[in-house]
């Protein structure tokens, strides 16, 4: 009993510090998460230097008590070196065909299936997600079934695990960063900025942003899916979507009351059902009360 107890108030201090600026705890008392990074530390491996490992606030005293393993978070550094294993790009070209990108191959794009005569969408995912997790799933496979398009999804699940939000958040630059790689590979090959949009659901909205100050010219559109409201400062444009970063921007809200960002960050916001997720059998589906922020 007094071990359940212990375990019980050592997550109520987790889910403290999830909302909380705790200062990062040393990982080395920790036990290794799963992973190419955990695995390569627990082998002895150099570690790579544009990565730096860390536990999630409060989770050593949650390991130590409960002796519940916590994952390492992953944070990669902002001028980290592109391509980069944990960041992964992959074409759609076809209904059946797919295709990781290789940014470092010339022959690559001959091999690929990319036609530049179609427009091009990039779909990022956003907190604990992937390119085989809902939702990006169904964007994904509505844009192959419709084949008009050379879709690129990008990946990059390591760096936006369960627990590790601010570490998630910290991340959207880095992927940015080689997502811009991206696009100066494509450029060398015929594809402009302006050919492509970009969609991100809640995190991934903002590496859409991010994305657009390491290129020389500014993407056609960028459509936010409940694009994320937490640690992202709205004073600095910079780290964050905001309406400038494309020719279009475009924001859906759907929950503007926790998670989501309540602000207008593009041309045109709408926000479904008042900016809120209600539970959809509760739902009135003849009234949404739907509303354009500007």
């Amino acid at each position: 009993m007094v071990k359940l107890v212990l375990a019980l108030a050592a997550l109520a201090l987790t889910l403290l510090a999830v909302y909380a600026e705790d200062e990062v705890h040393d990982i080395s008392t920790f036990k290794l998460g799963e992973g190419p990074v955990e695995e390569a530390l627990a082998e002895g491996e150099t570690e790579n230097p544009d990565v730096v490992t860390e536990a999630p606030a409060a989770s050593g005293i949650l390991s130590a008590i409960a002796g519940i393993s916590i994952p390492q978070c992953v944070r990669k550094k902002a001028d980290l070196t592109c391509p980069d294993s944990d960041i992964n790009y992959y074409l759609y070209s076809g209904e059946t065909k797919k295709m990781k990108f290789d940014t470092t191959s010339d022959e690559w794009f001959e091999q690929s299936g990319f036609d530049v005569k179609k427009p091009t969408v990039f779909l990022f995912h956003g907190y604990q997600g992937g390119e085989n997790v809902m939702p990006t799933v169904i964007l994904r496979d509505a844009y192959i079934k419709n084949g008009s398009y050379n879709l690129i999804t990008a990946d990059y699940p390591t760096l936006v695990k369960e627990r590790c939000d601010r570490a998630a958040q910290q991340n959207a630059e880095p992927v940015a960063k080689c997502t811009a790689d991206v696009f100066a590979y494509l450029k060398k090959n015929g594809v402009t900025a302006e050919q492509t949009t970009c969609i991100g659901f809640s995190l991934g909205a903002h590496i859409c942003g991010i994305t657009a100050n390491f290129l020389p010219e500014k993407m056609a559109k960028i459509v936010a899916l409940d694009p994320a409201g937490a640690r992202f400062n709205r004073r600095n444009k910079d780290k964050r979507l905001d309406e400038a970063d494309a020719l279009t921007v475009h924001a859906i809200h759907t929950d503007t009351r926790r998670y989501g960002e309540g602000e207008v960050v593009g041309k045109a916001d709408v926000c479904v059902n008042n900016g809120r997720q209600p539970a959809c059998k509760d739902a009135p589906s003849e009234s949404s009360n739907d509303f354009i922020l500007n």
